[in-house]
């Protein structure tokens, strides 16, 4: 065999195997037929919370209740706050972080906004659990996004928010790119 039949047979292999893979992937994901994440329950802020109130001691779930308790009778932004004090005070951030930007969503402001998205990429670090990592570091880069419409000139703000957008995941370059301009305007 010359040496241009070989390459061209060698050519035409990889190409053949190369759908065989391709299909071969794509049926036994049609064939199973299920969603992987089917079975998994959604995370919710009542999940994380219910869970989170598993591992408080008697006390502090005593000063949970009555802090609820004052919240379910006013939802003012002083019961927000105490509550999530509370909640960071148990070294829980992404509870705290709820609380929060409840506060920010009734009183916006850049430092309102900024409260709750610390919170959040606190609860993001923090966490275990990929879903819940997932889920903390998209609500921090909410809150990071709503400061910066307020205040599209603060670098802190567009830092913090280039380091969600690489840490999120699904768009790295997107944070990288923010990171060069604060970079390049500081």
């Amino acid at each position: 065999m010359s040496e241009s039949a070989k390459r061209l047979a060698f050519l035409v292999g990889a190409i053949v195997l190369t759908f065989a893979l391709y299909f071969s992937i794509k049926n036994v994901k049609s064939e199973g037929g299920e969603n992987p994440t089917a079975g998994v329950p959604a995370i919710t802020f009542e999940s994380l919370l219910s869970k989170a109130k598993k591992g408080l001691n008697g006390d502090q779930l005593k000063a949970v209740s009555s802090a609820e308790i004052k919240l379910k009778n006013s939802t003012s932004v002083e019961h927000l706050s105490a509550i999530g004090n509370l909640w960071d005070s148990y070294h829980f951030p992404g509870i705290s972080a709820h609380y929060f930007e409840q506060i920010a969503e009734s009183q916006p402001s850049e430092k309102t906004w900024v409260n709750a998205a610390y919170r959040y990429f606190d609860g993001f670090q923090a966490a275990n659990d990929t879903a819940i990592k997932k889920m903390m570091v998209r609500k921090a880069i909410s809150c990071y996004e709503k400061a910066s419409e307020l205040n599209p000139e603060n670098l802190d703000i567009k830092s913090d928010l280039g380091i969600c957008y690489a840490q999120e995941g699904s768009n790295p370059m997107q944070g990288i790119m923010m990171l060069r301009q604060v970079v390049a305007q500081n």
